[in-house]
């Protein structure tokens, strides 16, 4: 079953001794595929304040109750993981999938509360959440939230998705043909 990315934020990263070693900042996703490469962690003041990069493979599924996301490393291996610099690049993209263009992925706290321009080109809302499979940590469906005062939430299957933005997301069809 789906779960929020946006609650995922701010979770613990526990490491195989069971370390509270990171903080959740961010998922940066393919936005072609809807799948996410990394996970960014926040490792504090332990290691001066790194973002760290770290693969859906090394992921186990998170604690709801403990509101932790545990990893299959220890805390010197998260220590050893390529890092997200300021300039948004990777720090060593020999040590990331060759295939893997950092610039190319989607950041998902960015893209929460994107605005979300629908055909005939008008705003239909802005992105209010984004569900993840914590199984196979791919993003079927958008959550898009309609309305000023009463407001309405519409899931958005990631499909029907035309492109992603820096602040804008773009469907192939309109929330209403959905709702209808």
């Amino acid at each position: 079953m789906p779960s929020s990315t946006k609650s995922l934020l701010g979770f613990a990263v526990a490491t195989v001794e069971g370390r509270r070693s990171a903080e959740v900042e961010s998922f940066l996703f393919d936005p072609r595929s809807w799948t996410i490469r990394y996970l960014v962690a926040r490792t504090g003041s332990w290691l001066p304040d790194q973002r760290v990069l770290l693969s859906p493979a090394s992921l186990g599924e998170p604690d709801w109750t403990e509101e932790t996301v545990p990893v299959h490393l220890t805390r010197t291996q998260l220590a050893e993981a390529p890092t997200l610099r300021p300039d948004g690049q990777a720090s060593d993209p020999t040590d990331l999938l060759s295939w893997t263009d950092i610039s190319a992925l989607a950041d998902a706290r960015r893209t929460l509360g994107a605005a979300v321009v629908a055909p005939p080109k008008e705003g239909a809302g802005r992105v209010a959440d984004i569900l993840v499979d914590t199984r196979t940590w791919e993003l079927p469906y958008l959550v898009v939230e309609r309305g000023r005062l009463l407001k309405k939430e519409t899931l958005v299957r990631t499909r029907r998705v035309h492109s992603v933005g820096e602040d804008r997301v773009e469907l192939d069809i309109s929330l209403d043909a959905l709702a209808g």
